[in-house]
């Protein structure tokens, strides 16, 4: 039986570790590097991704969607316009965060705005 037939262990042929060729090295003064083959992922199995360190977070988009979330619509639209200038400037991250207290801020505001002139206009009816 061969290291790629199929046993009931390994039923779609996988190769066991002792099925790898050992690690081949030479001295490194003869001129030869040291070689060592890479074992292959199994079936289904990604290969691995190495990633760098995250990216952090813009606190002047936090402080915009926060802002945005609990009402306060003239300063969510500051630190909204604030956030994005920063991200462009530095590559944080953040910018949908940003963007979402942006519309959240101008949605209040047109709201307020609305209420106003509605106040206003009412109230001039009534005189």
């Amino acid at each position: 039986m061969t290291a790629t037939e199929p046993t009931p262990k390994q039923p779609y042929g996988h190769r066991s570790a002792d099925a790898f060729p050992p690690p081949q090295s030479t001295r490194p003064d003869q001129g030869e590097t040291e070689t060592r083959p890479l074992p292959q992922p199994y079936y289904g199995q990604q290969p691995q991704q190495y990633y760098g360190p995250p990216r952090p977070t813009s606190g002047l988009a936090i402080t915009a969607l926060v802002l945005g979330i609990i009402g306060g619509a003239i300063f969510a639209v500051l630190f909204g316009h604030l956030a994005l200038n920063d991200i462009k400037a530095t590559g944080k991250d953040g910018r949908g965060m940003a963007i979402a207290g942006l519309v959240l801020g101008y949605i209040q505001t047109a709201f307020w705005a609305l209420v106003i002139i509605w106040v206003i206009a009412a109230a001039a009816a009534a005189a």
